[in-house]
């Protein structure tokens, strides 16, 4: 129950922020994670590709949630092997900063709270041994060049990446994956 009151919540005040909107742009992205778990793991390189919609609010503020297929993972063991999971993410960035230049230029501040849901995996495990839903927060920083916005962001999951009662690799246990994404976005449309 916990969980559909969270996506709800972040649909609602994306439906919220857009009725306010001065200006609206939408947008395709794509990144680079640098991800790891917390139970000292080697960090591994993954990737996310997706959408984004932005709209302009008073006093500096915009809204952007994003829909995005992110690959997260680490190395594990000895021989470093990789491991990583796909999930479809729900993003909601907060961003503040000032506009220069016709509102064409702008550096910014952003937080977004997140909501994810996994569909790939490499773990060699079944599904049920995972815990599918992933939730959590990043905050970062940006600049908008006409069309053209570069993010750089530290994401933190809140919610456990597997719950491996029934195996053997219990280092997973309760573990979440955290890590960096440096981000670039095209923009389409005007702003007012």
């Amino acid at each position: 129950m916990k969980r559909y009151v969270v996506i709800i919540a972040c649909a609602l005040l994306t439906m919220a922020m857009a009725t306010t909107a001065e200006a609206r742009r939408f947008g395709i992205k794509g990144g680079m994670n640098l991800s790891s778990t917390d139970f000292k793991a080697a960090a591994v390189t993954g990737y996310e590709v997706g959408v984004a919609m932005q709209f302009d609010l008073p006093l500096w503020f915009s809204i952007q949630p994003d829909l995005v297929y992110s690959v997260l993972g680490t190395s594990v063991g000895e021989l470093q092997e990789h491991i990583g999971v796909g999930y479809v993410k729900l993003p909601v960035n907060v961003q503040w900063g000032p506009r220069f230049m016709n509102k064409n230029i702008r550096a910014f501040v952003q937080a977004s709270p997140y909501v994810g849901y996994a569909v790939s995996q490499d773990l060699g495990l079944e599904w049920g041994d995972m815990d599918r839903f992933s939730y959590g927060a990043g905050l970062g920083i940006g600049v908008q060049l006409w069309f053209f916005q570069l993010t750089a962001q530290y994401n933190w999951n809140l919610g456990a990446l597997e719950n491996f009662k029934n195996t053997s690799i219990e280092d997973f246990d309760k573990s979440k994956v955290n890590g960096a994404t440096i981000g670039v976005a095209f923009m389409f449309g005007k702003n007012k």
